[in-house]
């Protein structure tokens, strides 16, 4: 994994978010948690992106039979706008 110094500050932000997702709801315990906190959020299981070679815009998050359990971080509430277009 390259060092964070190389993210521009909306990727750290997003890559935090996430991480803050995943233990919030259990990720260890997840049905699928292949390819996350790889280098690219676009190919961990559950997430989508307009384009996988950039990262920077999650569009979709879809964790449907995954075993999710936890409470919704309120941190999710980012992606309000990315999300929602």
């Amino acid at each position: 994994n390259p060092p964070t110094s190389t993210y521009n500050e909306r990727r750290l932000v997003q890559r935090w978010v996430l991480a803050t997702f995943f233990y919030s709801m259990s990720g260890d315990s997840w049905n699928n948690s292949s390819g996350w906190f790889s280098d690219n959020e676009c190919l961990w299981a559950g997430l989508s992106c307009d384009d996988t070679e950039n990262p920077n815009g999650i569009t979709s998050i879809s964790m449907e039979g995954n075993l999710l359990d936890g409470t919704l971080p309120p941190e999710i509430s980012w992606f309000n706008e990315s999300l929602c277009e």
